[in-house]
């Protein structure tokens, strides 16, 4: 997905069709301001956290960004969970929530 940078003042005038845009092309658009980017404009279903390098440098490799599509309050909610169901109930609902989110070829 390419991205297309807007300025802010553009995009408050234009914006019923930088939308149609955006979801016509599946194309983003990044909002700035004075030619800083502020905002993300992304077609529906995208994920849209960045994948930023590691701060801890190297976990990179070993987190699974697929996490990141799963809504955060769905994540709290199975939290709750962990104290009353089984390992195995809990990591079978898990793997839902995962694939739910994350859905795979095929």
């Amino acid at each position: 997905m390419e991205n297309k940078e807007i300025p802010i003042k553009e995009f408050r005038a234009h914006t019923a069709e930088v939308l149609r845009i955006v979801a016509e092309t599946k194309t983003a658009h990044v909002i700035t301001t004075r030619g800083q980017p502020v905002a993300d404009v992304v077609p529906h279903g995208t994920a849209v956290r960045a994948k930023a390098k590691s701060w801890l440098g190297g976990g990179e490799a070993v987190y699974d960004h697929g996490w990141d599509n799963v809504p955060l309050q769905l994540l709290v909610n199975m939290e709750h969970k962990v104290w009353t169901t089984t390992e195995e109930e809990f990591d079978k609902e898990m793997d839902e929530l995962y694939r739910k989110y994350n859905p795979g070829p095929g």
